[in-house]
């Protein structure tokens, strides 16, 4: 059985393979034009209107991100059927896997470790100059873009959020004064 997604009036895509099965599916899909691979977070939210909310957010956070080490958003839907909501994310696909998984490879690389190191910290940076943080930063949402380069794409933005900073006069107030 093809499992057909349309994510946008233009695109259909196809279940290729299931990648990571959790809170949400992530799967493995092709584009039935071009071919071209993506990754597919089915959020499923069950009836709960905070589950979509907070599924929706993550849509959001990533329509507002455009950093080469931030994955990038190619389109979002939401389907409803009698038992629940689905929050359908369509991604670039990282075809190297996850950071936890590659460090767990032989083949140590100093040097390749130090280019790692400089693109999350570039991702981070971007992300705080944009008042945003991640909240979820760990190997296994840090993906690789291929076997190859093995550049670094920071993923998985369900728990960011936006972050305003005090401002310098209130640095002194203590807690209860807020």
């Amino acid at each position: 059985m093809q499992w057909l997604y349309f994510v946008s009036r233009e695109s259909t895509i196809r279940l290729s393979e299931f990648l990571v099965k959790g809170v949400s599916v992530l799967l493995l899909v092709r584009d039935a034009d071009t071919a071209e691979l993506f990754a597919l977070k089915d959020i499923a939210c069950q009836t709960d209107p905070t589950a979509v909310k907070s599924a929706l957010e993550e849509i959001k956070t990533l329509r507002a991100l455009s950093h080469p080490n931030i994955i990038k958003l190619i389109a979002a839907d939401k389907s409803i059927d009698v038992e629940k909501t689905h929050v359908l994310i369509l991604m670039e696909n990282c075809s190297g896997g996850n950071l936890n998984d590659r460090l767990a490879r032989p083949g140590y690389d100093p040097q390749k470790n130090l280019k790692w190191m400089r693109q999350i910290a570039d991702a981070l940076a971007y992300l705080h100059s944009r008042n945003t943080v991640h909240r979820d930063l760990k190997p296994e949402n840090v993906l690789l873009t291929d076997q190859v380069n093995e550049d670094i794409k920071l993923a998985d933005f369900g728990l960011a959020r936006k972050y305003i900073a005090l401002k310098q006069s209130n640095a002194g107030l203590s807690d209860a004064q807020y």
